[in-house]
């Protein structure tokens, strides 16, 4: 199976949510646990984890200020931007109902706490690993 790896600085949160569209991401913030589409406005959270309905396409977004370090692992196909072949460790996450964590989830959410995620990790290359998230049931 093969995997690609993109990456990029998007400079505000409109182009963020625009190349984004259609995905499902999730991060906590002060007010909870979220699985959804990309909220109106940056949540007040730096690490966003997102998805495609199949979990072919996988996004990592690192928010700071008023910008946004996005990293795109594409499985299958190679992307028609200047992406890099990498490869990947997949490993399944612990449920965090199963830890007795996360208690305030949001809307779709709520599901996630019972559910298993795979970790699909880009290895250190020399300038660091990235780590990527998928549920189980689109993986």
């Amino acid at each position: 199976m093969e995997w690609y790896l993109t990456g990029g600085v998007l400079t505000n949160w409109e182009k963020v949510r625009r190349l984004q569209a259609g995905m499902t991401y999730q991060w906590q913030d002060l007010d909870g646990f979220h699985q959804e589409e990309l909220p109106e406005t940056p949540p007040k959270s730096s690490l966003l984890h997102g998805w495609n309905l199949d979990g072919t396409v996988l996004v990592r977004l690192r928010w700071a200020g008023h910008r946004a370090y996005a990293a795109r692992l594409v499985q299958h196909q190679q992307p028609l931007d200047a992406a890099q072949l990498v490869q990947v460790v997949i490993s399944q996450t612990v449920p965090w109902h199963d830890l007795g964590q996360v208690a305030q989830a949001k809307g779709r959410a709520t599901k996630a706490r019972a559910q298993v995620f795979e970790h699909v990790e880009v290895p250190d290359m020399g300038r660091g690993g990235l780590l990527f998230l998928r549920p189980m049931s689109v993986a």
